[in-house]
């Protein structure tokens, strides 16, 4: 199996804030090989953070997704992608400052960096 490398990026709150660091995602998912799911037009997506350039949360219920190809759509109805989502830590670059929450309402747009983390901080599964 390759390392999965932990999600990076910057947030970007309603109020105009921006952090920068690493992210973990509904409080569950940190790593770019788990999935980011939601529905549309009736159909039920998977999709890997991996393959997610950016997310900005579009009402109460859904999600636009931009992909890494350049693709972008709105997935609704899921855990990942509407008001369930229990919100976003970002855990700043050392020295920078404490983890930061952000609750899913007040982000405005969650963009991935595409850099590999150090060597160190990459994790391997079985």
């Amino acid at each position: 199996y390759l390392p999965l490398a932990p999600l990076h990026g910057e947030l970007r709150s309603r109020a105009g804030d921006r952090y920068t660091g690493a992210l973990i995602l509904d409080l569950d998912e940190e790593y770019g090989g788990e999935i980011l799911n939601g529905e549309r037009f009736g159909v039920e997506y998977y999709v890997p953070l991996v393959e997610v350039q950016s997310i900005r949360p579009d009402g109460r219920d859904a999600s636009r997704i931009e992909l890494r190809s350049g693709e972008s759509f709105v997935l609704e109805r899921g855990q990942d992608v509407g008001e369930d989502n229990a919100g976003v830590v970002v855990l700043a670059d050392p020295g920078d400052r404490e983890p930061v929450y952000l609750a899913w309402e007040e982000i405005e747009e969650i963009v991935f960096s595409t850099a590999a983390p150090p060597a160190g901080d990459r994790e391997t599964r079985p």
